[in-house]
């Protein structure tokens, strides 16, 4: 690992880290070694060096969310170390210091003019299309399919939208 947590070793390769799953409602989580692929176009992979615990994933957890998927990888509050970028990628570079947004912000919209930014009525709405890409964006752990949460959107603008998917499962970078 080169200084700021960049890595030659794994820019352009599949990593595998450590994560906690949830395999069904209401049962506890468990670590689990789970393979991250390459960064694709305009996606960043993110070492989490610290993560929050929000109410919806406890919501999800408990098994009161009905667009929640199990298995899954829960958490959408953190930051980290840009650990490799994808092609294309512009504004950041492994070794950056980053806290992902998990909802995406136009810039334009009366929300996003104003301090309400997460009420952005543009892309806002991309939120409930999202969720319905997880397949296409899983990950295996034991031979099963571990979904996310939020999967990963191409940046809408390199300045203020993250790939997430990658920043919530590389907790423990092996």
């Amino acid at each position: 690992m080169s200084a700021g947590g960049a890595s030659d070793s794994t820019q352009g390769k599949p990593i595998q880290c450590k994560a906690a799953v949830a395999w069904e409602p209401s049962k506890p989580l468990t670590i689990e070694t789970v393979e991250v692929a390459v960064p694709k176009e305009r996606e960043v992979r993110i070492k989490v060096l610290h993560s929050g615990v929000c109410h919806t994933d406890a919501y999800t957890l408990g098994g009161l969310d009905p667009e929640g998927a199990f298995p899954c990888i829960l958490g959408h509050e953190g930051g980290g170390i840009v650990e490799s970028v994808g092609p294309n990628v512009k504004g950041f570079k492994p070794g950056d210091h980053v806290i992902p947004l998990y909802i995406p912000q136009c810039k334009e919209c009366k929300f996003c003019k104003h301090p309400k930014t997460n009420l952005c009525s543009k892309l806002g709405q991309l939120r409930a299309v999202v969720s319905c890409l997880m397949v296409q964006h899983a990950l295996h752990a034991k031979g099963r399919v571990s979904i996310t949460l939020w999967a990963p959107v191409p940046f809408l603008s390199t300045l203020w939208w993250l790939t997430f998917l990658f920043a919530r499962l590389i907790l423990l970078h092996l």
